[in-house]
């Protein structure tokens, strides 16, 4: 399976969406590429239809998440 997890520097959730990503990975057995995409630019938001911070779609969901990690 391969993931896209796209995201920004000032994204104050993406590394603990990355990890409970990684996370829920493991616990079901799945294996899956995953590649971080960096929007830097508006145009680069524009390009990979960035819904928010952080982003994360597969083709094998069919959808596109948007996640939202509140802090702990």
């Amino acid at each position: 399976m391969k993931i896209e997890f796209l995201y920004f520097d000032g994204c104050p959730s993406y590394q603990t969406a990355d990890r409970l990503l990684r996370e829920a990975l493991a616990e079901e057995n799945q294996s899956a590429t995953i590649e971080m995409i960096k929007i830097e630019t508006e145009a680069d938001a524009q390009r990979w239809k960035f819904a928010g911070p952080p982003t994360i779609r597969s083709r094998a969901m069919r959808r596109t998440v948007a996640w939202s990690v509140a802090s702990t």
